[in-house]
């Protein structure tokens, strides 16, 4: 039988936009410690960061990739095999069952859905609890590879990492939000404040908890931070956490 080579064009081009939102936020960042930016510009700034959402983007293309999957194995299945007197692409039409296409529609469903529900779109918060239940359905599915299941892994995108590369592109837009507003305040007051509520305004909220970004006010600026993967508040750890520096 032809080997698939199947693209998941949704979520490719939303793992691009990720890549794209971390150069901008880059540039803010580094506008930010060069000093850079006016009142008018971080005015501006704080109006525009908040369109952008990789994490909202990348759940409705896990959403997309769930059709596009099913999608393509129905329309394999249908492909006209070549008119040649023999080829293993012809062998494989004659011999394929239906219930095979039913089954792969199946495994590719059940092992694509817990990821999908990790994706809180309107709240913009990663569920890690269904989040490990998608990864443990994925170690079964290609822990059974069969004829059910084999269709089924080829389409599928790489899930383990897609969720938790949006939730940190999406901490890091809500860090730079969080960093202008201090920013515009020490412009205005001399200082940063002692902590986010003397900012008065409505501000993101951390990925995993969905609660407050932790905040710090240290000797030469702040500190910013989201707990990680983990769950746990490694008190703004590079490495553990979702940290922004100042």
């Amino acid at each position: 039988m032809r080997a698939l080579t199947t693209s998941p064009t949704a979520t490719i081009n939303a793992s691009l936009y990720l890549s794209l939102t971390g150069m901008h936020i880059e540039a803010v960042q580094e506008g930010l410690e060069r000093g850079a930016w006016s009142e008018a510009d971080l005015g501006a700034l704080l109006a525009a960061l908040p369109e952008l959402k990789p994490f909202e983007l990348m759940a409705n293309a896990l959403r997309e990739g769930e059709l596009a999957g099913v999608g393509h194995m129905i329309a394999e299945h249908n492909r006209p095999a070549p008119k040649q007197k023999f080829s293993m692409d012809r062998l494989g039409k004659r011999i394929q069952p239906r219930r095979w296409i039913y089954q792969n529609r199946i495994a590719h469903a059940s092992t694509l859905k817990p990821f999908i529900d990790s994706m809180n779109r309107t709240n913009l918060t990663l569920d890690l609890r269904a989040h490990q239940s998608g990864l443990a359905s994925l170690t079964n599915l290609l822990s059974r590879m069969g004829v059910g299941t084999m269709l089924a892994a080829m389409v599928l995108p790489d899930l383990k990492q897609l969720g938790p590369r949006a939730a940190q592109s999406q901490a890091l837009v809500n860090h730079a939000v969080i960093a202008c507003a201090l920013e515009l305040h020490r412009k205005r007051t001399g200082r940063y404040p002692e902590s986010l509520d003397a900012l008065g305004v409505k501000l993101p909220h951390d990925v995993i908890t969905g609660g407050p970004v932790h905040y710090k006010r240290t000797e030469d600026g702040f500190l910013l931070y989201s707990v990680g993967m983990n769950q746990v508040d490694d008190h703004g750890s590079p490495t553990l956490d979702w940290a922004w520096k100042r």
